[in-house]
């Protein structure tokens, strides 16, 4: 029998006697020489698994004695002479002399904690989360350009200046325009091929081409919050050109 079975037949034989001992005093007078006995006999069990399994047996018989002394005796094991293998670290004293109460507070401690945690997701409103919305693998992207309808308020209209072929070239040509409008506030805000004419032109603007490809300019207008646009067709005014 190796010395841990001959402490843990100690314990058994303790177990059987605290079922109903003669005289409680004399019995826990037994215990605390049994503790005693253990913890020196430690040194002689080198075992990690057996080592531990004796200080549980060590702590059991302790809180029987703080519950009827109300002293936490020494459950400190000796060393042991032989460490085939690294065994667990002991509990410090300070560890092993606290009492059960220590242990049961800090556990009522942590259950408190808990149930705090519970009570706040309970309460906690529900979080609704939209579904995910899934696109098929063939899915087609269809792009959708909304065009602004113009607004019948305000309407452009535009004058030919003058036309005519450039003095430079035989094959170059100019047409200049003058825009206005009528609706909105009266207040307009001229624009050709999306750039704003200044006010010192008093809303005109030329056009140079060649030979007789017509140009296209775009004009618009802004105003009181209203905007419309035009896309013209100025032919060329060479004489060599045909006219529609």
């Amino acid at each position: 029998m190796t010395k841990f079975e001959e402490l843990q037949a100690m314990h058994e034989h303790l177990m059987e006697q605290s079922k109903a001992p003669a005289n409680v005093d004399a019995f826990v007078a037994d215990v605390q020489r049994d503790i005693q006995q253990m913890c020196v006999a430690a040194e002689d069990v080198s075992a990690p698994r057996e080592r531990d399994q004796l200080r549980a047996i060590l702590r059991f018989w302790a809180s029987y004695v703080y519950d009827h002394t109300g002293t936490y005796p020494d459950t400190t094991l000796r060393p042991a002479q032989t460490s085939p293998t690294p065994s667990a670290p002991s509990p410090s004293a300070s560890e092993q002399g606290r009492p059960p109460l220590f242990w049961i507070v800090l556990a009522a401690g942590a259950a408190l904690i808990v149930l705090l945690v519970a009570v706040s997701f309970i309460t906690r409103p529900p979080v609704t989360v939209p579904p995910a919305i899934k696109t098929p693998h063939d899915s087609v992207i269809i792009e959708v350009t909304i065009e602004r309808p113009l607004a019948p308020q305000i309407q452009i209209q535009y004058t030919i200046l003058t036309a005519g072929p450039s003095p430079f070239d035989d094959d170059a040509w100019v047409v200049k325009l003058q825009l206005s409008a009528t609706g909105g506030n009266g207040i307009y805000v001229f624009w050709v091929n999306n750039e704003v004419l200044p006010d010192v032109g008093n809303n005109q603007f030329t056009v140079e081409g060649e030979g007789c490809d017509p140009k296209k300019p775009v004009v618009g207008v802004t105003s009181d919050g209203k905007a419309t646009s035009l896309e013209l067709v100025i032919q060329s005014p060479l004489k060599d050109c045909q006219q529609p």
